[in-house]
């Protein structure tokens, strides 16, 4: 409580020298520093920091995970709460392994580093200036990929999805950036051998020929534009026989392909024994 009492103080008298005209810079930024210090000697002092190391990094793994993925560093705001965690944050490979689109090029090297060789979970999905410049920074480590979060856009971008291999891959997520012309298409599938779920939005399979690796266990096909061919029927359910392990199917605002059902005894039966979970809606005809 003391400490609260004496960081509120102290930003009280901030904002009166901010706001005060000719206010000296140094003296602001003194004061600013001795708020810091007070914040992080106040955390250093919270009951959370009794818990096992191991427990905290568990969840502070959880956090830089999900805030990756809010276009946040998880990294950066744990550091910042005392020099202790910052301490434990810098010396942690396993908090460097979550590497986000508005990382600038210095932290993801510095992520890269200081992973130590960890699988890697990506989410390059603002399809900013300097995308595929971050794409080729992390090409190399392709073997190391674990989860791909990608807006994929740009035409080279799209051609190496195509001809790399991926092979610890378990989680890909495809968005086209829709203020391009040009449609993205899926990559070679078959190169991610250990692909256990796969979304895709506004990204058209081939339907006649799929080519899912068989091991796939969630599968998300949704959001496409208007003009874009879906499957038919029969195309459909030979894409879910082709993935036996499946256990989700998700299928969203898609136009399926205006084509005579076949007569109901020519059509073979699929073995779907652990899909427990199918979502289908917004479809067209």
């Amino acid at each position: 409580i003391q400490y609260d009492e004496a960081i509120r103080l102290i930003e009280h008298s901030l904002s009166k020298l901010q706001e005060t005209p000719h206010a000296c810079v140094l003296d602001i930024r003194r004061m600013q520093q001795f708020r810091l210090e007070l914040v992080r000697t106040r955390n250093a002092l919270l009951p959370v920091h009794s818990l096992p190391q191991e427990l905290l990094l568990a969840i502070w793994e959880c956090f830089v995970y999900e805030s990756n993925l809010k276009c946040q560093d998880g990294v950066w705001i744990l550091a910042q709460v005392s020099k202790a965690w910052a301490d434990v944050v810098r010396t942690s490979s396993g908090m460097w392994c979550d590497i986000g689109g508005d990382f600038s090029q210095r932290r993801i090297e510095q992520a890269l580093w200081k992973s130590s060789e960890r699988l890697l979970c990506l989410s390059l999905v603002n399809p900013n200036d300097d995308l595929s410049e971050k794409f080729n920074m992390l090409l190399p480590q392709a073997h190391r990929w674990l989860e791909l979060q990608l807006a994929a856009s740009l035409p080279e971008i799209v051609m190496t999805m195509r001809v790399m291999d991926f092979p610890a891959l378990e989680l890909l997520e495809m968005w086209p950036n829709w203020e391009y012309p040009l449609t993205a298409e899926p990559p070679n599938l078959l190169a991610f051998p250990k692909l256990r779920t796969l979304i895709l939005h506004g990204i058209p399979l081939d339907w006649a020929e799929p080519l899912l690796p068989v091991g796939l266990q969630s599968l998300s096909i949704v959001n496409f534009p208007d003009g874009v061919t879906g499957p038919t029927f029969s195309q459909l359910l030979s894409l879910l026989s082709s993935v036996p392990l499946l256990q989700e199917f998700h299928l969203e605002r898609l136009d399926l392909q205006s084509r005579a059902l076949p007569p109901i005894g020519s059509q073979k039966p699929i073995n779907m024994p652990n899909l427990c979970n199918i979502r289908v809606s917004h479809m067209m005809r």
